[in-house]
């Protein structure tokens, strides 16, 4: 597992990425982990008064403005934006178009 910082939430900022799954007080993922992180989140997870996040230690140490998306980040937040639309094909077809765009556009950005 790579290194990882234990932050407050008032610290977090704009593509730092979590270094395990964000689980709210019932256990259950708010966001999963290796997520990066958004302005929108940082704010939606104020309003949730989550505390503290963990995040891997490099980008806990950057002082990075934009969001590094590599292709697993990516794929995994696609898994999670559709993960309660198992059942509905249309919603299958549109992920399965997302990460055939992804995978084809991807060339090695990791």
């Amino acid at each position: 597992m790579q290194a990882h910082h234990i932050i407050s939430i008032e610290n977090a900022s704009v593509g730092m990425a979590l270094a395990k799954d964000l689980l709210d007080r019932q256990g259950n993922i708010l966001l999963p982990a290796k997520a990066v992180l958004t302005a929108s989140m940082i704010a939606a997870l104020m309003r949730h008064h989550i505390d503290e996040i963990t995040v891997l230690a490099d980008a806990a140490d950057s002082d990075a403005t934009e969001p590094q998306f590599n292709l697993a980040t990516k794929l995994a937040r696609i898994d999670h934006l559709f993960r309660t639309h198992e059942n509905e094909a249309i919603n299958m077809q549109l992920k399965n178009y997302i990460i055939n765009y992804f995978t084809a556009n991807h060339h090695g950005q990791d």
